[in-house]
């Protein structure tokens, strides 16, 4: 059994999603305690239960301690279940992150899968549908994977009801993804559905999305400034992967035994994910400083 301590690192709802990610995957049972304990509110909030009861779902587990506002749970997987899944959140919870807890597993399953998730699509502290869509799963088809996502109605904070469908088909493997240099830039593009501003920038190797989301008190100019400001920033590193996408790369590249990408010096999120994934998936990770800790080389499995 994995024991996993929620406060470490910067404590928050990723430890929790990577151990359910990686004990559905191995099939190893996995008790978690002081869950979310760095947070304002610690414990199991509504999207954080969505996602402990969809892995749940997924391959039959049985849990224990599941509930709003707990701070301790034990789940022990069963056989991971393809076929049609529906997950809803019932708040503007992230349905994107939920989607992150149960895709590592049903990329490996024995059949296809379609989900359904409803929640929110664009929340300020998730990845937006467009990130997911544009940024991150054109990089897992680009290592075998075959995903396919539609926004099939936007759900912005506080109001939720958005939904997304997603189809899986089984991926036995995935590859080693290589991305070190970003290459000449393409296309900038900004679309702003809602109260969310959306900045694509599309280069030689990959699409990043920079985004900020509205929030109730902070003027539209103040909102598209964030954005501004995150997409000036890495087009000044020079390097291929903006902070948050070198968050959701680590899990794909451990599974994958291989790969490496440059980006900016990691956050205390990046950080924390690396260390639970080298203690359980015993993967080798490499963090090199550049140009006097400017940025930073990642490499997964050896040099």
């Amino acid at each position: 059994m994995y024991r996993i301590d929620g406060s470490r690192g910067e404590g928050g709802g990723q430890i929790l999603r990577t151990s359910l990610a990686i004990s559905m995957i191995t099939g190893t049972p996995v008790r978690l305690t002081g869950i979310r304990a760095r947070r304002s509110r610690p414990g199991l909030m509504r999207q954080h239960l969505t996602a402990v009861l969809a892995a749940a779902q997924v391959c039959a587990a049985r849990v224990e301690g599941a509930g709003i506002g707990s701070r301790e749970i034990a789940f022990t997987p069963a056989q991971v279940v393809p076929g049609e899944h529906h997950f809803a959140v019932g708040t503007a919870g992230s349905t994107t992150l939920i989607l992150q807890t149960v895709l590592p597993a049903l990329l490996l399953a024995a059949g296809p899968s379609r989900l359904t998730l409803e929640g929110g699509t664009h929340n300020p502290l998730a990845p937006p549908f467009e990130f997911l869509d544009r940024a991150f799963l054109p990089l897992l088809r680009r290592m075998g994977a075959r995903v396919e996502a539609t926004l099939e109605r936007a759900g912005f904070y506080p109001a939720g009801s958005g939904r997304l469908a997603v189809a899986v088909e089984p991926s036995p493997s995935l590859q080693p993804l290589e991305l070190n240099e970003r290459g000449e830039i393409r296309r900038v593009d900004s679309p702003g559905p809602g109260n969310a501003v959306l900045l694509e920038l599309e280069s030689d190797a990959l699409t990043e999305v920079f985004t900020a989301v509205g929030q109730v008190g902070i003027p539209a100019e103040a909102v598209a400034e964030r954005a501004v400001r995150e997409m000036r920033a890495y087009l000044a590193a020079g390097v291929p992967v903006g902070e948050h996408l070198a968050d959701q790369l680590l899990l794909p590249l451990a599974l994958a035994g291989g790969g490496s990408f440059a980006t900016f010096p990691l956050s205390l999120h990046a950080t924390t994910q690396i260390d639970l994934l080298r203690e359980l998936l015993n993967v080798e990770i490499t963090v090199e400083p550049q140009e006097e800790g400017r940025r930073c080389r990642v490499w997964v499995g050896r040099r």
